[in-house]
């Protein structure tokens, strides 16, 4: 069963990259901090970056994934520059969808990057700042700063510990604001951005209030999308597995289906099915992109490429489990969708469904 299993995810992911995590698809800027010369322009709209007061590039602190072969040295007076262009100027409508994602070693300070006017100016706008305060971090939004007295929203718990490379990121789909640290959800929020401003986006500080970040960062990225789940742990690093939902009740209720392990080359990894008929016929659906199609009632997640299922059979209490060792050469951020459909009379057309996973590469 193991080597069975195996042989289809590699003739599943044989089928070609439309399963991979598109990373690509609404980057609107990126610097990756490769270049080791300032001003640096961004890989993807060619924005300038001009690093001040010390901020200089280093080989020897790299983030665990992205990390190419520099990374940025921010003092805590040193700071990345980016003045506004004329495609995108860093700003966001109250509602827009975006995202920002960065790698962050924080040795100490407070203001981590901002698009903010003079610090204390009269009615100046915060246009969002990402600031680690003593116990939590926060990305806000608000009128009136530096007191924030007019309108304000934020998403905290988004701490940046000392000495450790930490995966950070906000995505916005125009309602709810969505906090991350190492690609997994910390905190969400109702959100609105505050009218933008002319200042330029600061990386390494938050306009002119000072109390600079202090550390290392890498992998600096904008959206003009939100970013899914699977993107955002992507990023991170975290190759792994994701509940997609859309179980069909049977006999036993919802079957649940459990992914576990990291999915890298030569890793012991497995797949666990429980809450099944007993002594029933499983069939276990796998592709490299998920949907959702009608089926017997509920919605099938693996849709493509469609292939027969490798059919099994549940033991006397429900239960399938199948370890594997992934194979050596599916391409990184290959996404892996699983799904058994399963005989059970009590379901409402005689099959029930699990919940699919999703599993992806690093």
């Amino acid at each position: 069963m193991r080597v069975l299993f195996a042989a289809l995810v590699v003739a599943v992911a044989a089928h070609g990259v439309s399963g991979q995590v598109d990373l690509g698809t609404g980057l609107i800027a990126h610097w990756d901090f490769e270049g080791g010369l300032s001003p640096i322009s961004d890989l993807a709209g060619g924005h300038v970056g001009v690093l001040s007061g010390g901020a200089q590039f280093t080989a020897t602190e790299l983030p665990p994934v992205f990390g190419g072969a520099r990374a940025l040295d921010v003092p805590g007076a040193g700071k990345m520059t980016v003045t506004p262009g004329p495609e995108f100027d860093f700003n966001f409508e109250s509602d827009q969808a975006m995202s920002i994602a960065a790698w962050f070693k924080r040795q100490a300070g407070l203001h981590v990057f901002g698009k903010r006017m003079d610090c204390g100016a009269p009615g100046a706008s915060l246009h969002y700042q990402l600031a680690t305060l003593s116990t939590t971090g926060c990305f806000e939004t608000c009128q009136a700063s530096p007191d924030c007295s007019g309108v304000h929203f934020n998403v905290c718990s988004l701490q940046l510990p000392l000495g450790a490379w930490t995966h950070f990121a906000v995505t916005f789909d125009g309602v709810l604001l969505r906090g991350w640290i190492n690609g997994n959800l910390v905190n969400e929020t109702p959100f609105a951005f505050v009218p933008g401003n002319d200042a330029p986006f600061v990386f390494g500080n938050s306009g002119t209030c000072g109390n600079g970040f202090d550390g290392y960062a890498d992998d600096l990225r904008f959206y003009d999308r939100a970013l899914r789940e699977e993107e955002v742990r992507a990023l991170a690093g975290k190759g792994s597995w994701i509940d997609k939902g859309c179980a069909l009740s049977g006999v036993a209720g919802a079957p649940v289906l459990v992914g576990f392990g990291v999915l890298s080359a030569g890793s012991s990894n497995g797949v666990d099915l429980s809450d099944a008929a007993p002594d029933s016929t499983a069939g276990l659906f796998i592709a490299t992109a998920g949907s959702a199609a009608p089926f017997k009632g509920g919605v099938l997640k693996p849709v493509s490429p469609v292939i027969a299922p490798l059919i099994l059979t549940t033991d006397a209490n429900g239960e399938v489990s199948i370890p594997f060792v992934m194979p050596v050469g599916i391409p990184a951020l290959t996404e892996i969708w699983l799904q058994y459909a399963i005989q059970d009379a009590a379901a409402i057309h005689g099959v029930a469904l699990s919940n699919a996973v999703l599993g992806v590469t690093p």
